[in-house]
């Protein structure tokens, strides 16, 4: 079962943290690279694993129409990531007119990098809520707007514009396989560490936290920390763990910053 831990390679000399990461494992890349030889062991566990759908036939029809819309909208990087690859694949532009916008930064950067245009997303707290509060979003009476998601998730956004009036489709690209949790399995590695935090940055993946440590032991877990991107989350997940931290934007620095506090 160690092999999970794919970026678990032993306990360093100076290693005084344990940092569980949660996240599909092309997300966790990024952080595992920047704690290397530091005092931070990064153990790379994904709750979830981001798939290809089998068949894209809907959603290629979907994106051959993209002129006939008025925004388009990401849920999250990896809708950004399956978008581009299927647009790339069908040889297809991004129409010059239509109005991006995303759920948070990362997203949103992630669209800038590609298409070099103005994304518009929220200020400081990023769920769909205070994106429906944005002002690019004050007139889309009667205008048509198309979400890029994977399968499934939270309805809060559809309503939203639809209750302005929007005309509202998704996109829906890739879908998620939940994988099992063995909790004695982290347990047993982070009894080795002084610190132990969770990343959990997704609903989905607090909900699927929940119903896997039904069962578990969970005495152990209030002595581990917990870094979460949204209040949300934090109020799923406050019961099982002895301290939540709330970063926004999650980023190697930010959780540097965190982590020393």
């Amino acid at each position: 079962m160690l092999k999970k831990f794919l970026a678990y390679d032993g306990i360093r000399k100076n290693a005084l943290t344990a940092l569980i990461l949660t996240r599909p494992v092309h997300q966790n890349v990024e952080l595992i690279n920047c704690f290397k030889d530091s005092e931070v062991t990064t153990i790379n566990y994904p709750f979830i694993k981001i798939q290809p759908l089998r068949d894209y036939v809907l959603f290629d029809s979907i994106i051959h129409q993209l002129a006939t819309y008025q925004y388009l909208i990401f849920i999250s990087t990896n809708s950004v990531k399956m978008f581009i690859d299927r647009m790339d694949l069908l040889s297809l532009k991004l129409p010059e007119d239509i109005i991006l916008a995303s759920i948070g930064n990362a997203t949103q950067e992630a669209l800038q990098e590609k298409y070099q245009r103005e994304v518009y997303y929220p200020d400081n707290i990023f769920d769909s809520e205070h994106l429906l509060n944005h002002s690019v979003f004050n007139n889309v009476q009667s205008k048509k707007a198309l979400i890029i998601r994977g399968e499934g998730g939270r309805e809060t956004l559809k309503q939203g514009l639809e209750n302005k009036g929007a005309i509202v489709t998704y996109g829906e690209c890739y879908k998620r396989k939940f994988l099992p949790i063995h909790f004695k399995e982290i347990k047993k590695i982070t009894g080795n560490f002084r610190n132990s935090i969770f990343l959990i940055t997704s609903n989905e993946s607090a909900k699927h936290f929940i119903s896997e440590v039904k069962n578990e032991d969970k005495s152990w877990l209030i002595k581990c920390d917990l870094i979460v991107n949204h209040e949300k989350i934090k109020k799923r997940l406050i019961t099982f763990f002895g301290n939540v931290i709330v970063l926004p934007e999650i980023n190697p620095k930010n959780i540097k910053l965190a982590i020393k506090k």
